[in-house]
């Protein structure tokens, strides 16, 4: 048990999202390299060259510091409270909404151009950056 446990506070459940000089493999799927990830992870530490992120008493995580570009921490939203699917619509307009073939051919073109940013992805397609990931990998891209 942790010691915030013992005392009866709650654990702040929280994440890094790290971000990189380069693409680096993503530490949880060994099929794609990424610029930045998040990271679930309560603590983070420095050991000689490396940032080590800890669930627990786990590592989670290290990378060579050479390779991070910065660090931000992100608080996570509390699991029972999902967000609304009209506030997610007002973000993304197109939440929900199949994908018309003129729009994959559209993501297509654009990933194979050298567009691999989700976030910027994901404001072209009026989508969650999530949503454009899948539907890359629906559609044949392996190295996401």
């Amino acid at each position: 048990m942790r010691q915030a446990e013992a005392m009866g506070e709650p654990i702040r459940r929280v994440s890094f999202r790290i971000s990189f000089t380069e693409f680096i493999p993503d530490p949880d799927d060994d099929d794609c390299r990424r610029r930045a990830t998040t990271i679930p992870a309560d603590r983070i530490t420095f050991d000689s060259d490396h940032l080590i992120l800890w669930l627990g008493n786990t590592e989670r995580v290290r990378f060579p510091m050479d390779t991070i570009k910065s660090i931000e921490v992100v608080h996570a939203p509390s699991a029972s409270r999902r967000e609304d699917p009209d506030q997610l619509r007002a973000r993304y307009p197109n939440f929900g909404k199949p994908w018309s073939s003129a729009d994959e051919k559209r993501l297509l073109s654009l990933y194979r151009a050298g567009q691999r940013d989700y976030d910027v992805l994901a404001t072209e397609f009026g989508r969650q950056p999530t949503a454009i990931r899948s539907r890359l990998g629906r559609l044949g891209l392996d190295q996401l």
